[in-house]
């Protein structure tokens, strides 16, 4: 599990799971190594939040999962609240760890500039951030629903938003990161797997 083996998840380390839904890394969690003491899980689909609540924080305290009820095009388009200006419901340097699948793959650049600066303000000093995205070499900075590109998406809003690589990994050095790792394309429709480090303040 990449959490335990990249990352250094241990029971113990606070982490924040973006975009939770049903509880995929919560039930990997619990399946892997049996218990979280700090896990929290949001999600703008506040029916995804209902059922992890029902069928795992019922039996495990230690996950926590919050509805954010921000509109998103895709996932919750009659949310009450713009994401501009938008806070997680956290602490500063709450977490170690912030995993986030197929989040970004589907949000705006300047969504995601505004959620990688609250991920920044929300990990600790040596935080880690994990996410996946669609990024490429030589294509425009960002495109969405990229016509003959790995599937067909159809016209539905931001169901493939696809990144220039440089560009996407500029974003994440711009909110107080380093790139670590970038693995191509083995992820969910040929998504890639990008692993962070918070840098030093005035690195």
């Amino acid at each position: 599990m990449r959490l335990t083996t990249r990352l250094g998840f241990r029971r113990d380390t606070p982490i924040l799971d973006l975009g939770c839904g049903t509880g995929r890394l919560a039930t990997g969690i619990l399946t892997t190594i049996g218990h979280a003491e700090h896990y929290r899980g949001v999600d703008v689909s506040e029916r995804a939040i209902r059922w992890c609540e029902r069928f795992i924080t019922r039996d495990h305290h230690g996950f926590v999962f919050l509805h954010t009820d921000v509109r998103h095009e895709r996932y919750n388009p009659d949310g009450k609240n713009a994401l501009e200006g938008f806070r997680f419901p956290f602490a500063d340097a709450e977490f170690e760890i912030v995993y986030a699948y197929s989040v970004f793959s589907h949000m705006r650049d300047p969504d995601v500039r505004l959620y990688l600066d609250e991920v920044q303000r929300v990990t600790s000093p040596t935080g880690r951030l994990f996410f996946t995205a669609f990024a490429e070499e030589d294509v425009p900075d960002v495109m969405e629903n990229p016509p003959n590109y790995r599937v067909d998406w159809g016209g539905t809003p931001l169901h493939c938003v696809r990144y220039n690589r440089k560009f996407l990994e500029g974003l994440v050095v711009m909110a107080g990161f380093g790139v670590d790792r970038f693995d191509y394309a083995t992820e969910t429709n040929g998504q890639s797997a990008v692993y962070a480090s918070k840098r030093p303040a005035g690195a």
